[in-house]
Order: structure tokens, then sequence, then C-alpha cells
């Protein structure tokens, strides 16, 4: 650690000043990086400065293709928020999903005929019964708003 230190020491003052305002400049898009962005914010997450680059990650390609799009817009953005515009280039980087990402998003994915069930379901637990004209469609009362209007026959 003594030898970390001293390293330090002997650093010229411009090279911690620029280590020093890098750190700075990402805090400031870091706390503003919704405002910059959006909704799209959720999507899209800031990771580092370097140089004059602004590297992003996202996990969809079609999100990368977007932002550099709308490269200069953004880019208009970032500068807005920084003392002094300086980013003149977007790096968009696609992260890779993680086996547990993966796994969750195959537990969600159900057939249609099984999501149609559990709202059946649903509905039935919440006090609706099936149409005593048609049989076909749930409801509160005792014909659908289909068999009410005769509309069974023109569909």
């Amino acid at each position: 650690m003594y030898h970390l230190i001293k390293i330090f020491d002997q650093m010229p003052s411009k090279v911690m000043k620029g280590m020093l305002q890098k750190t700075t400049h990402e805090k400031l898009l870091m706390k503003s990086w919704d405002k910059i962005l959006g909704k799209l914010s959720k999507e899209v997450s800031f990771s580092f400065l370097k140089g004059n680059q602004v590297f992003l990650t996202c996990q969809n390609p079609m999100w990368k293709t977007e932002l550099l799009f709308h490269k200069k817009m953004i880019l208009d953005k970032i500068n807005a928020c920084l003392p002094k515009p300086m980013m003149t280039e977007i790096c968009v980087l696609i992260e890779k999903k993680t086996p547990t990402q993966e796994n969750k998003q195959k537990k969600n994915q159900y057939t249609l005929e099984e999501k149609i069930k559990e709202e059946n379901r649903i509905k039935i637990e919440k006090g609706q019964h099936w149409c005593k004209t048609c049989q076909q469609v749930l409801t509160f009362e005792q014909n659908c708003v289909f068999c009410k209007n005769n509309l069974h026959k023109k569909i």
C-alpha cells in the first residue's frame, strides 16, 4: 500500500487532475442518465468514458442501432450535462445475458392456451361466469355483450 501512495505522490498534477475530471464527468452523466435518455435509460446503461468517447451497454442489438441513429442528439444532451463539451463519439457494447436471466425468461414463456386458461381462472375467481346463451364468453351478467347484440352470427 505504501508503494501505491508513493506512485500517486510522484504523478504529475496534470495527470491526477485528468483522472479526477473523468470520474467527475462520469458521476455527472450517471446522475443525469434518466434525463439524457428518458425511458430508454432502462434499456441502455452508461458504462464509462474514454477520451472523447462515451461507452454504453445494452442487451438488445436493436437498441445499438437506435442509439447510433440518434447519435448526434444523444451527444448533444451528454455534452450539455458536462461543464465543457468534449464527447464526440458513442460506442455501444452488447452485454450478453447471464444464464440466470435466460432461465427467468424461459419460465415466463407460456403458451397462448396456458395464458388464456389462467386469465379465465382469475375471472371466475372474481365472480364471472360463462354466458348462458353461447357458453363461450365469461361475463358478470347472464348474457355476454355479443349475444345481447347478436354479434356472434356476424362473426
